[in-house]
């Protein structure tokens, strides 16, 4: 038996800014950068769960162990279900 797969971290190494492109009647600030900015790793989270990474992460997880393991039988993995943690 198996935990479900989850996605643990996304967070970003480093991001550049190379130029702000302020409009004619919008200036965008320091502060409008920062903002954006901190609302990318609940926003890549999101997306990661709404794509189905887990579940891939778990069906390639299966493919793994078929090629490497070649039982007589199939082996079929348990997830498990628990309380996820945040």
């Amino acid at each position: 038996q198996l935990p479900h797969a989850q996605i643990l971290g996304v967070e970003q190494g480093q991001v550049d800014v190379l130029a702000f492109e302020n409009g004619l009647w919008n200036r965008i600030s320091g502060a409008d950068v920062q903002s954006e900015l901190s609302i990318l790793p609940q926003l890549a989270r999101q997306k990661a769960a709404v794509s189905g990474l887990p579940e891939d992460a778990e069906r390639a997880l299966q493919q793994q162990l078929d090629q490497r393991i070649h039982a007589p039988q199939p082996l079929h993995l348990i997830f498990k279900n628990e309380k996820k943690r945040e």
